[in-house]
């Protein structure tokens, strides 16, 4: 399956987020409260698979499992991830059916996926919208409150969402009245690896001049 994310792009945004300095910082104003509602309904027992693969709930729960990984690759922010998945925009193109199991109630599928991100944020490089083909697994909860989504082939879009900073040179937009301006929530980078020394072996005393 195609993807837009080759591995050398993850490799990059991972370098990239390690670059965030103290002036990659979110508010309040930088979380939109207008995500676009989807139907919240149980459909794993009334639904078709195909029509399962392709519910308003399955792109929710698809949409805040990325934000989540996201989150816990950053290390932290779990609280403020969560809010930013409910405030972007996941569109879904050719959603469809792979296989099924029946006794299991399980389903396999596979989408084109776009996430637009909050107004003023940004992963590196600046791209406030990230698209790649994705494969998704639903499983009925075992409290049958629902389905529950697996992903695979997401880890491009995840490396680069765990990036996300506030964009250059963005205005935070005014989302509701305050008397007082609101309090920066800070967005640390990724903890840098620090590389191995070089070590060079010393020179032969006795080797030809």
């Amino acid at each position: 399956m195609r993807s837009l994310f080759p591995c050398t792009a993850a490799a990059l945004a991972l370098a990239a987020c390690n670059r965030h300095g103290p002036s990659d910082r979110l508010d309040d104003n930088q979380v939109a409260a207008n995500a676009t509602p989807r139907t919240t309904e149980n459909t794993t027992s009334t639904a078709t698979p195909a029509k399962r693969c392709a519910a308003g709930r399955t792109y929710d729960l698809i949409q805040h499992e990325l934000f989540r990984r996201a989150a816990e690759l950053r290390g932290k922010d779990d609280a403020i991830f969560a809010r930013l998945a409910a405030a972007a925009a996941l569109r879904v193109e050719r959603p469809l059916l792979k296989s099924s199991d029946d006794g299991l109630g399980s389903i396999a599928c596979s989408a084109t996926v776009s996430l637009d991100l909050p107004p003023g944020l940004a992963v590196a490089g600046g791209r406030s919208s990230l698209t790649t083909d994705l494969d998704y697994s639903l499983q009925p909860a075992a409290d049958g409150s629902g389905d529950v989504v697996t992903l695979t082939n997401s880890g491009a879009m995840i490396v680069l969402l765990a990036t996300l900073g506030k964009a250059a040179g963005a205005a935070p937009p005014r989302l509701m009245p305050s008397s007082s301006p609101p309090t920066p929530v800070p967005i640390p980078a990724l903890p840098v690896t620090p590389s191995a020394p070089v070590v060079r072996p010393a020179p032969d005393p006795l080797a030809p001049r």
